[in-house]
Parts: structure tokens; C-alpha cells; sequence
């Protein structure tokens, strides 16, 4: 057996943005191969699933399963995520299919003579997409996306791979990504459990803070370099040599610029705050542009992040919006401010007091339980079960009522127990968020105590 002589790296989003522009970019040299955005997110967790139900997996079934769970590996259309690979090309309407046949061969090729173990079909899966594009490339660039499931799959199994990770200030991707997160709720869930989810919606942005943190450890400090959405998209050539350099592959920036998946050309996507639809470029400037972020928070809201932040905003010079100087006083002050309510909370609580309000849940989820329209599908995708800002959102994976009612549409009692459920929830989701009001506090108090001692791990560009 030959002995495996490609180089493996890996980007990661650290409380940032830009993977997918960066990634896209880099997929121009010759010298890389990955496969585009993320479609292999789920792929260890879908694995543990497959392992504890099937007692003699072969690599056949093997790939039967990644084909039914991983389908937007072969064709972008099936991709249920945001990734902006369904609006590819010129006229924004391309999307990237490979051949399955050639992907299976290849796939069953690679394990002909290796075990089944989540590494080996990791690799497979790379070697037969790398072969159905006749790429050359020696340098595999992952895009694992989540700094947990780098940490539980790829660093393990690629204990030599470089990383890079994306970061931006953390003050003004907290709405944005808070808007894309709303975004992508709207298109994957029902209109009652969208109403549901914004319960988490500031609660989701600190864990996505408190889960970066948590993760980063000594094994990042001497083979991670963190580069800024920032300077991507403003001083975008000067990053991409630096990534260059880091990766040790030729530059050429001609090359690099216009970001591309499979040689067509890659725009973003709809979900994402700075996406305009007669766009260009991906470089476009009105969307720094900050003012309408900062006025969603409180300014003791601006003065508690900076505060637990500060060290890792000192770090990246990122600009402060409030009055915080890092004195004695402020972080005493710190500790009396965190029980103050957020400005979206006090919103969302006496929002669902409005008569308006009420009706229109009523009425949206009457026509859930009764209309002709079918309620959505949460049970065929992954990222319903295993996506780190739903695993806590237990009314809707626990509501048995409701996946019985999607499986059996027709049934009259069906519907009618679902709508009672919807209708008897609504009281339930104010008292749901006076609870979480405790969870917030937890949460900053963790980050004001982590991040001090996490900041050592994170080498700069």
C-alpha cells in the first residue's frame, strides 16, 4: 500500500465569518482539493447512528447510507443548509452535481483493502470526489466548520493538520449572525416553532461564544493561525498570501480572486446580511455599515460583552462601542449589569402580549394542524438532531404529537391534537424565557472567566 503523501488542513469559523469566500478561493490553485462548503458536517455523528444499528456494516450499505444522508456531496440542490452552492455561475442559478456511479466506484476502490473506521471513510469519500474532478491536488483542505466537531473528528484523526481559523469582532457578528440564524429558521421550521426559537436567538449567539471558548485548547497554539473576516474582505489579497505562505502552496492572486466551487463562480448567499442579489462582486462595501446592529442592544448590553470579551478584542485590535476601559470600577460594575434584561428579551416577552400577536399564532397554527399545506420535514436531515444551536431545543425534538402527525397527515385526531399542543405551548414559551434569563447569566460569567485564560492559545496571523 502506498504510503499517503498528501497534506491535510482544515478551516474553522471562530466566532467569525468568511470560511465559505476563503475556502472558495483557495479551491482555484491546483495544488487543492476540497470538497465545497461543508456537506460533511454530520458525517461522525450519522456514523455512531449507523454503527449502533447495524451490527455488519459493509462498505456497501456504508455507502447506501452516505448517499441517502449525504446526498448534496453528489448534488448541491439537496443541500438543505445556506451555503449559496444552488445559486452558482454567471447567472446565479448553477448548482454542482457529480457522477454517482464514478463516486461509488472509487469510494468502494479506496476501502477494498482498509478497515471501516470513520478516518478511512473520510478519506474515501475525498478520494472518490477528488477522482469524478480529476483533481491532483496534494493538499486536502476540510471544511469542518465547528470548532466541535474539529475537535472530536479532524484533530484526532489529523493530528498534522494545519488550521486556519476566521474570526470577527465579536460585537458586530452577534446580530448579523443572529439574523442569519433567524433567516435559516424561517426556511427549515414552522411558523410556531420559529416563535419557539427565539427563546434562543441571543442565548444561541453567547453559546456560540461559550462553545469556541470551551474547545480551544494548547493543541491550537502552533499549528492554528486566526486571520479576520475583516481583513478577508478589505485587504483580501494581502490574507490570501498570508494563508498562502501558512499552507506553504503558490500564489497568484489572478487566479485567486473571484471565489469559485468547482470552476463556477461562488456569490454567498440570501441568509447572509451583506448578500445583495444584483451583486457583482463578493467584495461589496456597504456591508460594514454597523449602526443598525448596535442599536439592537442596550448599552450596558455592548458594556457586558466588551467586558467579558476584552481579551480577545484587545488581541485583534477590534474597535469597542461602549464606555468599558478594562478600570477596576468597570468590571465591578460588570457584575451588577448582567442582571439587567437584554433589550431583544424585554421585546420578544411583551410582544406576546399583543392581541395581533396572539392571533396570528393562533391563526398560523390552525392552518398548520388543518391547511393543505404539508407542516415541514425535521426527520430526514441531520442537522435537525445534531446542530449545536438545536440540541437544546427540547419542546420540538421531544414533541411526539407532531412527528406522528406529519407521518399521518390525514388523521383528524391528529390534527386536532396537534393544534391544542401548539396552542397550549404559547403561555409555556414566557415562562420558558424567564427561566433563560438565569441561563444568560451563566453564560457571561462563564466567558468572563475563560477568555483570559483561553486567549494564550490563539496565534495571530
Amino acid at each position: 500500500m502506498k504510503k499517503d503523501k498528501k497534506k491535510y488542513s482544515s478551516i474553522l469559523v471562530f466566532l467569525g465569518a468568511g470560511s465559505k469566500l476563503l475556502q472558495a478561493q483557495l479551491s482555484n490553485s491546483d495544488e487543492i482539493f476540497t470538497i465545497p462548503a461543508y456537506p460533511l458536517k454530520y458525517f461522525p455523528s450519522l456514523y455512531r447512528e449507523w454503527i449502533n444499528q447495524n451490527k455488519f456494516l459493509t462498505s456497501k450499505k456504508i455507502l447506501k447510507l452516505i448517499i441517502k444522508h449525504h446526498k448534496s456531496v453528489l448534488d448541491t440542490r439537496y443541500l438543505k443548509g445556506f451555503n449559496g452552492l444552488n445559486n452558482l455561475g454567471k447567472n446565479k442559478n448553477g448548482y454542482i452535481k457529480i457522477p454517482e456511479k464514478k463516486f461509488a466506484k472509487n469510494f468502494l476502490r479506496y476501502l477494498r483493502y482498509r478497515s471501516l473506521e470513520p478516518k478511512n471513510l473520510y478519506d474515501a469519500i475525498h478520494f472518490a470526489y477528488q477522482k469524478t474532478q480529476k483533481n491532483k491536488g496534494k493538499n486536502i483542505v476540510f471544511h469542518p466548520h465547528d470548532i466541535e466537531f474539529f475537535n472530536s473528528f479532524i484533530l484526532d484523526n489529523y493530528p498534522k493538520s494545519k488550521i486556519i481559523a476566521l474570526t470577527r469582532s465579536p460585537i458586530i457578528n452577534f446580530w448579523r449572525r443572529g439574523y442569519a440564524d433567524e433567516k435559516v429558521e424561517q426556511d427549515r421550521y414552522d411558523f410556531t416553532d420559529c416563535e419557539y426559537i427565539k427563546n434562543y436567538r441571543y442565548l444561541n449567539r453567547l453559546r456560540d461564544l461559550f462553545i469556541n471558548f470551551k474547545n480551544l485548547n494548547y493543541r491550537f497554539k502552533n499549528k492554528c493561525k486566526f486571520f479576520t473576516f475583516e481583513n478577508l474582505k478589505i485587504k483580501n489579497e494581502q490574507t490570501l498570501k498570508e494563508v498562502c505562505n501558512f499552507l506553504k502552496i503558490k500564489f497568484n492572486y489572478k487566479k485567486f480572486k473571484i471565489p469559485t466551487f468547482n470552476n463556477k463562480i461562488w456569490w454567498g448567499d440570501k441568509v447572509y446580511k451583506g448578500f445583495k442579489k444584483k451583486n457583482k462582486s463578493i467584495f461589496v462595501k456597504d456591508s460594514y455599515s454597523y449602526q443598525e446592529e448596535l442599536k439592537l442592544f442596550s448599552n450596558h448590553e455592548i458594556f457586558i460583552l466588551e467586558c467579558c470579551m476584552f481579551p480577545f478584542m484587545k488581541k485583534f485590535d477590534f474597535k469597542t462601542y461602549s464606555s468599558f476601559n478594562n478600570s477596576f470600577f468597570d468590571h465591578i460594575k460588570f457584575f451588577f449589569l448582567i442582571f439587567l434584561p437584554t433589550k431583544f428579551g424585554i421585546k420578544l416577552f411583551f410582544s406576546r402580549f399583543s392581541i395581533k400577536n396572539l392571533f396570528l399564532y393562533i391563526k398560523k397554527s390552525f392552518k398548520e394542524a388543518f391547511g393543505k399545506k404539508n407542516i415541514k420535514n425535521y426527520y430526514f436531515n441531520a442537522m435537525y438532531r445534531h446542530k449545536w444551536s438545536y440540541k437544546i431545543i427540547y419542546l420540538i425534538k421531544l414533541n411526539y404529537i407532531r412527528k406522528l402527525f406529519y407521518f399521518h397527515r390525514h388523521n383528524f385526531f391528529l390534527r386536532l391534537m396537534y393544534f391544542i399542543s401548539k396552542i397550549l405551548i404559547y403561555p409555556y414559551l414566557q415562562i420558558e424565557l424567564l427561566i433563560l434569563y438565569f441561563v444568560r447569566i451563566y453564560l457571561i460569567t462563564y466567558l468572563y472567566f475563560i477568555v483570559k485564560k483561553k486567549i494564550k492559545y490563539i496565534k495571530l496571523s
